[in-house]
C-alpha cells in the first residue's frame, strides 16, 4: 500500500511538473483553459503530502499570470481575468509561505511570490496588503533563527526582495506601515545580532527610504541614532553598512536629513579617522563612510565647508568614474551640470568622487594643491583605463593646465618638487603634448 501511494503521488509531481511546463510553452495559447489551470494547481500549494508536488505548484503561478497578461496584450482576453487571478495567486502563495516548513521550498515560493508582485499591479485591498506584511515579517524572523548559514542568508536577500517590489507596487497604501516596514531596525540592530542579520535590516531600512524619501525619514529618528552609533562598532562590516545607511539617508532624506548633517559627519569621522581604517579589514568601511560624506556633500553643501571636512581626509592614488557616473552622470550630461572651475577631487578609500570649488581651494593658501596634483600624478602615470576613465584622463589634464596658468610659477615649481621623478615626469609631458 505505502508503494502504491507513493507511486500515485510521484505521479501526481509529475502531471503538475507537466501542466505547468504546458502553461510555460504555450504562453496565450493556453488562455482558454487558465481558469481550469489555476484551479487545479493554486490549492496545490498547500499539498504537503509530497514536495515537489507543492514545488512544481509554486514554480507555475507565475507562469500562469505570464500566460494570462500574454492573452491581454494580444487581446485574447478582458482585462478582469487578470487581475481575478493576481488576487486569488498572490494571497495565495502568501498563505502557503506562512505554513511552510521546509526551507528550500519556501524560498521558491518567495521567487515565485516576487515574480508575480511584479506581474500583477496593486490588485490587492487594504487587509490583504496587511496579512502580506505581517507574513513576510514573520518569515524573515523566522529565517533569522535558522542555524547561521547560506540558507538564512539567502532567504533574507530573498524577503528584501519582495519587500522592495510590494513597497513600489503599493507605495500609496503604506504610509500608515511604516512602524511595520521598519522594525527590523530595531530587532535586529542589536549587539547579539550578525552582521548578515544587520545587513538584512539595513537593506530593508535603505529600501524603504529609497521609495518614502522624507516622509519614511520621518519616522527614523532612532534607526539613524543606531546607525550613528554603529560606525564606532568593533566590527568593519558594521561600520561599513552602517555608513552606507547614512549616505542613503543623506541622499533621499531631504530637509528632514539637514538637522542630522553635523551628527551625521561626526559618525562618519569616527570611521574615517580610526586608527585601524587603512588596514585591509577595515579600508571598505573608510570608503563606505568617505561615499556617505560624499552623499552629505552633494545634497547638503549648504551644512559644510568643503575644505575644512574633505580635502583634510588622504587623498588616495586612483579614481574610477563609475560612482561619479551614478552620481552626476557622465559625457556631455554631466559637463552640463557643472558649473565653471570644478573639477573632480579622488578623495581617501578607493575612489570616491565628488566636486569641490577651486576658488574655495585657492582661498586656502594653495594648502591642499599638493595633494591634488599627486592624486592627477598618479591617474596619469597609472595609465589604466580600470582606474580612470579616458574622459576622467581628458579633465584631469584640462585642470592641470589651468592651475599651471594661473599658479605663480614658483607655487608651481614647488608643487612638482614633492613628486617622484616618474610623477613628475609624466605630469610634464602629459602637459606639453
Amino acid at each position: 500500500m505505502i508503494q502504491i501511494k507513493t507511486e500515485t503521488l510521484e505521479e501526481k509531481a509529475t502531471a503538475c511538473v507537466l501542466l505547468r511546463d504546458c502553461v510555460a510553452e504555450l504562453k496565450e495559447g493556453i488562455d482558454l483553459w487558465i481558469d481550469e489551470v489555476a484551479e487545479t494547481l493554486v490549492p496545490l500549494l498547500n499539498f504537503y503530502e509530497h514536495a515537489e508536488v507543492r514545488i512544481a505548484a509554486v514554480l507555475a503561478m507565475p507562469e500562469i499570470l505570464k500566460s494570462s497578461k500574454a492573452a491581454i496584450e494580444k487581446r485574447l482576453l478582458q482585462k478582469s481575468p487578470f487581475e481575478k487571478l493576481c488576487s486569488d495567486i498572490i494571497p495565495a502563495l502568501v498563505e502557503a509561505l506562512v505554513k511552510e516548513e521546509v526551507i528550500k521550498i519556501s524560498a521558491v515560493m518567495l521567487d515565485s511570490l516576487e515574480d508575480c508582485l511584479e506581474l500583477s499591479g496593486p490588485v490587492l485591498n487594504i487587509d490583504q496588503i496587511k496579512r502580506f506584511l505581517s507574513v513576510i515579517m514573520d518569515v524573515l524572523d523566522t529565517s533569522m533563527s535558522i542555524p547561521k548559514g547560506d540558507e538564512a542568508s539567502e532567504q533574507g536577500v530573498k524577503v528584501c526582495a519582495c519587500l522592495k517590489i510590494f513597497m513600489k507596487t503599493y507605495k500609496g497604501s503604506l504610509l500608515q506601515f511604516f512602524d511595520q516596514l521598519l522594525s527590523p531596525m530595531e530587532h535586529m540592530w542589536v549587539k547579539d545580532k550578525t552582521v548578515k542579520e544587520r545587513k538584512i535590516a539595513l537593506k530593508i531600512f535603505t529600501d524603504v527610504v529609497e521609495e518614502f524619501r522624507e516622509e519614511a525619514l520621518k519616522f527614523c529618528e532612532s534607526e539613524l541614532s543606531l546607525l550613528f552609533k554603529a560606525c564606532n562598532d568593533e566590527e568593519p562590516e558594521v561600520q561599513e553598512i552602517a555608513a552606507h545607511g547614512i549616505g542613503v539617508a543623506a541622499a533621499y532624506g531631504g530637509s528632514i536629513f539637514k538637522p542630522l548633517v553635523g551628527e551625521a559627519v561626526s559618525a562618519l569621522n569616527a570611521t574615517i579617522s580610526d586608527s585601524m581604517a587603512f588596514h585591509r579589514d577595515y579600508i571598505m568601511a573608510h570608503d563606505a563612510a568617505v561615499t556617505a560624506l560624499g552623499q552629505i556633500y552633494l545634497f547638503h553643501k549648504d551644512r559644510i565647508n568643503a575644505s575644512e571636512k574633505w580635502l583634510g581626509y588622504r587623498v588616495v592614488n586612483f579614481v574610477s568614474l563609475k560612482r561619479f557616473s551614478m552620481i552626476f552622470g557622465s559625457g556631455a550630461e554631466a559637463e552640463a551640470t557643472l558649473p565653471p572651475f570644478w573639477f573632480l577631487t579622488a578623495i581617501t578609500a578607493k575612489s570616491y568622487i565628488i566636486m569641490v570649488s577651486e576658488d574655495e581651494l585657492l582661498r586656502q593658501e594653495f594648502a591642499y594643491l599638493p595633494k591634488i596634483i599627486a592624486a592627477f600624478a598618479e591617474i596619469l602615470w597609472a595609465d589604466d583605463e580600470t582606474l580612470a576613465t579616458e574622459e576622467t584622463v581628458n579633465r584631469v589634464n584640462k585642470q592641470l593646465r589651468d592651475f599651471k596658468s594661473r599658479l605663480p610659477s614658483n607655487i608651481w615649481s614647488s608643487i612638482l618638487s614633492t613628486l617622484e621623478p616618474s610623477r613628475q615626469n609624466v605630469l610634464q609631458l602629459s602637459l606639453s603634448s
